[in-house]
């Protein structure tokens, strides 16, 4: 049977293969997806014109529509595609839809259901270049059932609440947090679900991104439930940190997060941080990572997800290795080469159908003169990213050349290959772009919430005054400060 799908994206679809012809032009596909949409109801002929060739008169955008019309049915072989006079639908005989499905499941009380067909946001990344009508029909429509599908959400983890399954509650939760970053009714469900489940720390480290989140996105605070929720937990764990053993494990913790950074940076900042003399802090060590990009930590709160454990190669996620780039400048600037490589591979870690290989597993094959095949075979990836770097460090502005690559394992075909001519400054941006811009070559739709954290690291204010602040609070007059000062003047940040 046909089927429309609108959720992360708009395709026809037959028994689950694409469809070609008319089922893959854009116009013909906004045709389809302005039906699906409009359900039972239809839509009238002259609406549609309306959308789709406001340009026309009424008597030549009929006609468009009835070309349009029978192009589907033909390519689609289906004469009986189409329903109605004046108000057209499509025939649920032959065509279903996600989004049809999706708006039956809520009526049917069946949220599970309709969470599960939310692939992702209507339309996402399906525009007409044409007219704007059509834009601001999809706006509207991609508003409406994202607010249906977080409302469903909200009813599952209040659901798992009643029934004292709090991990699953966590789970609702989180992906409603994933949908609607900026809502604290999302946060405070979800630390109030880690607290019920045992775990009050990641309730905590959740409020800390939330709270960064609304300030670089609204420049407002948090809800103040969940300020008073955070402030019971961290009194209740103050009041436990003097019971025997728990300042010991603390200590480890910390210990264990500064090792983590240490080994998160090249060898060469490596050996400057451990010449300095007052580095006793995590603070100091995430300085020195913010400097070069290489993993993310900071105002974003993210989750170091390129730099931790190998990703779970869950079915329909596709992975991809990102490999050291080539510094094609001096030696001395082989660290600068490695961060940007794992910035990247951070950048392209935070989306969520995309699995990345852990940095170590992929470091190790720096200089490597093993085939694309062999590669692949060995990290069980489909896809590879290797690129190469240039510093040129001119009496003038210093200007950075990134070349990034896209290969496919397989057959070792390139895919996608671009060039970045940048400063040191705009580095940030660059990973930024070069993640979305690998995301789509593969065919991945960006979620909303991802998009708008990937633009946030990219914006060059928020760690100029990440830096100024750590700067002021930690390394002032410090020897971290001096071991620092050549990378930051070459910045553009000192």
């Amino acid at each position: 049977m046909l089927q429309v799908k609108t959720f992360g994206g708009l395709s026809v679809e037959q028994d689950g293969a694409p469809c070609g012809g008319a089922a893959s032009r854009r116009k013909t596909l906004a045709l389809l997806a302005l039906l699906a949409a409009a359900g039972k109801k239809g839509i009238s002929r002259d609406k549609l014109v309306a959308h789709l060739w406001p340009e026309s008169d009424a008597t030549h955008g009929r006609d468009l529509l009835k070309q349009a019309c029978y192009a589907l049915r033909r390519d689609l072989h289906q004469a009986e595609l189409f329903l109605g006079s004046m108000e057209l639908r499509l025939n649920a005989a032959v065509i279903s839809s996600d989004v049809d499905a999706f708006e039956e499941a809520l009526e049917h009380g069946d949220s599970a259901r309709a969470v599960a067909l939310y692939a992702g946001p209507f339309l996402d990344g399906f525009y007409l270049n044409e007219t704007g009508e059509f834009e601001r029909w999809v706006e509207g429509e991609r508003t409406h059932l994202t607010k249906r599908v977080s409302e469903a959400l909200a009813r599952l983890a209040t659901d798992a609440t009643a029934r004292s399954d709090h991990r699953a509650a966590a789970d609702w939760w989180r992906r409603l947090t994933a949908l609607d970053p900026l809502s604290s009714h999302a946060a405070l469900g979800l630390m109030s679900a880690l607290v019920a489940a045992g775990e009050a720390a990641a309730a905590i480290q959740h409020a800390r991104s939330h709270e960064a989140f609304l300030q670089q996105e609204m420049g407002a605070a948090p809800d103040a439930a969940v300020l008073a929720l955070v402030k019971q937990l961290c009194e209740e764990g103050e009041r436990g940190a003097s019971s025997p053993g728990v300042a010991e494990q603390q200590r480890k913790r910390r210990q264990s997060t500064t090792d983590f950074l240490m080994a998160a940076l090249p060898t060469a900042l490596r050996r400057e941080v451990r010449r300095a003399t007052a580095l006793s802090t995590v603070a100091a060590v995430l300085a020195i990572v913010l400097v070069v990009g290489a993993v993310a930590y900071g105002a974003s709160g993210l989750r170091p997800t390129a730099s931790g454990a190998d990703p779970v190669a869950l079915a329909g996620r596709k992975m991809l290795a990102v490999l050291p780039f080539e510094n094609l400048g001096s030696p001395d600037q082989e660290y600068f080469a490695d961060g940007l490589s794992e910035a990247v591979a951070t950048r392209l870690g935070s989306i969520q159908r995309l699995g990345v290989i852990a940095w170590p597993s992929a470091s190790q094959y720096k200089g490597t003169r093993k085939s694309p095949q062999q590669i692949g075979r060995e990290l069980g990836v489909q896809y590879i990213l290797e690129g190469s770097v240039r510093w040129d460090k001119g009496s003038g502005t210093s200007r950075i050349r990134v070349s990034p690559t896209l290969i496919r394992a397989s057959d070792a075909a390139q895919l996608w290959a671009d060039q970045y001519d940048t400063t040191l400054t705009g580095v940030f941006a660059v990973q930024t772009n070069l993640a979305t811009r690998v995301a789509g070559a593969l065919d991945i739709a960006v979620l909303d919430a991802e998009r708008r954290l990937l633009e946030a690291l990219g914006r060059r204010g928020d760690w100029v005054r990440l830096l100024d602040d750590l700067r002021r609070e930690h390394f002032r007059k410090t020897a971290l400060l001096e071991a620092l000062e050549p990378l930051l003047v070459d910045a553009g940040l000192s």
